[in-house]
């Protein structure tokens, strides 16, 4: 880790389950769709919406292929069990965010450019948070206990 005044994506480690790897980028985006609330068309407060948290991975061959033994000890890629994801960044600032049980789908599984040559093979994986913790930032969830109190688990 660099010892800078700000973050950059060189000072950023990623686990993915027990795994670290080192992605080339890496996407976390959600989408809440809370939204103020009207009464004869006026504002009156906020309504709690839909919340979605999804991203994406961009990686070199030899991380990615971290993953295909991953892969290999689950059966194969489609039976990846969802995995946790941490990405920690510290320099003088630390920054730690957490998206819990995040399934991976491959969609771009080579990027080569024959041309330039220079840049190495690229694989992209997307994901998306599947998990009732969904995501923290160091250390604080998103979602409220309220918001996930009298959800089912999902496996029953």
């Amino acid at each position: 880790m660099s010892r800078g005044t700000s973050l950059s994506g060189l000072d950023v480690d990623v686990s993915i389950g027990r795994t670290d790897i080192t992605v080339d980028k890496i996407t976390l985006d959600i989408e809440d769709n809370s939204k103020a609330a009207k009464s004869r068309g006026v504002n009156s407060g906020y309504l709690k919406g839909a919340i979605n948290a999804k991203g994406s991975i961009e990686l070199n061959t030899e991380n990615f292929n971290r993953l295909g033994d991953e892969a290999k000890r689950a059966g194969s890629w489609r039976d990846l069990p969802p995995f946790d994801f941490m990405m920690y960044a510290k320099t003088n600032l630390t920054l730690k965010v957490e998206a819990f049980d995040c399934y991976l789908r491959i969609t771009n599984l080579m990027d080569v450019d024959g041309k330039e040559g220079g840049d190495g093979m690229m694989h992209k994986l997307d994901y998306e948070v599947c998990g009732r913790e969904f995501v923290k930032i160091n250390g604080t969830p998103i979602l409220s206990r309220a918001d996930i109190e009298h959800l089912t688990r999902g496996n029953g």
